[in-house]
C-alpha cells in the first residue's frame, strides 16, 4: 500500500443500529486514534444548527447556508444528498474534496448511496494517482425489531411526535436504500467474502457483544493501516 494512501473507513448500518455509539467509542480512544492516525470525516450540511445538539454537531458537520452551498464549485462535491425532514423541510448533506484530500486515515458513518459515491470517486482518483485512496466498509447488522425497540426505550422527554415520525420515515427510506444498493455493492450483499469489508452483528442489549465488536473493528482498521502506524 502506498505510504501516502488515505484510508477511508465507512461504518454502514441501518438507522437505529447504534453506529454512532461505535464511531464515538473508537474516536474517544485517544491512544488508538493517535496510533492509527485516524479521525472523523466531517460532512457539510445546510441543516440549521440545533441548539440542543450544537456542541456535538460541531464535530460532525460544517454548516453552510443555501446561498453558500450554491456558490460552491460543483466539481468539488464528491457526494450529495438531499432529504425532506419534518422539522427542517429540505436540507442538503454533501462531502467536498477538501474533506478527504491530504488526510491520513478517516472514519465515518455512511449510507449505502454515500458509500457508493465515495467508491466511484476513489476509483477515479486512483486512475490519476494509483493507490492514493483506499475505501473500506464496516457493516453493522442489527435486526429491525431491536432497532425499533431501542429507539422506543431511549425516547427523551424532549422528543416530540414529529421527532418520532421522522425516525419512522428514515427507517422506511433507509430499508429501501439498503435493498436497492445490495445488487450493486458486493460489500453489502456478501460482506463476509470481501477483503475490503468487516462484518459484525449487533444485538444492542449485550454489552459483551459490543466490546467484542469494538475489538473486531479496531483489529480490522489496524490490519489495513499496519504500514502507517506510529510507534
Amino acid at each position: 500500500m502506498n505510504s501516502s494512501t488515505t484510508n477511508i473507513f465507512c461504518i454502514i448500518a441501518n438507522i437505529g443500529s447504534d453506529q454512532e455509539v461505535y464511531l464515538n467509542h473508537i474516536l474517544n480512544d485517544r491512544s488508538f486514534t493517535k496510533h492509527t492516525r485516524i479521525a472523523r470525516l466531517v460532512y457539510n450540511t445546510t441543516r440549521p444548527r440545533d441548539n440542543r445538539e450544537e456542541q456535538e454537531n460541531e464535530t460532525k458537520y460544517n454548516y453552510f447556508t443555501i446561498e453558500e452551498y450554491e456558490d460552491i464549485d460543483k466539481d468539488e462535491i464528491i457526494d450529495f444528498r438531499s432529504y425532506y425532514t419534518l422539522p427542517y423541510d429540505t436540507v442538503y448533506y454533501f462531502t467536498l474534496r477538501d474533506n478527504i484530500s491530504n488526510k491520513k486515515n478517516l472514519i465515518c458513518i455512511a449510507s449505502p448511496y454515500q458509500y457508493e459515491n465515495y467508491r466511484r470517486w476513489v476509483y477515479m482518483e486512483n486512475i490519476k494517482n494509483p493507490n492514493s485512496y483506499k475505501l473500506f466498509a464496516i457493516l453493522i447488522h442489527c435486526s429491525l425489531k431491536n432497532r425499533i425497540l431501542n429507539k422506543i426505550n431511549n425516547l427523551k422527554d424532549s422528543e416530540s411526535d414529529i421527532d418520532i415520525l421522522e425516525f419512522c420515515r428514515r427507517i422506511l427510506e433507509d430499508n429501501a436504500e439498503f435493498d436497492n444498493a445490495k445488487s450493486r455493492l458486493p460489500e453489502l450483499n456478501d460482506p463476509m467474502n470481501c477483503n475490503n469489508a468487516c462484518y459484525i452483528l449487533n444485538d444492542i442489549n449485550k454489552e459483551n457483544d459490543f466490546k467484542q465488536n469494538i475489538e473486531i473493528i479496531k483489529g480490522f482498521i489496524l490490519d489495513k493501516v499496519s504500514n502507517q502506524l506510529i510507534y
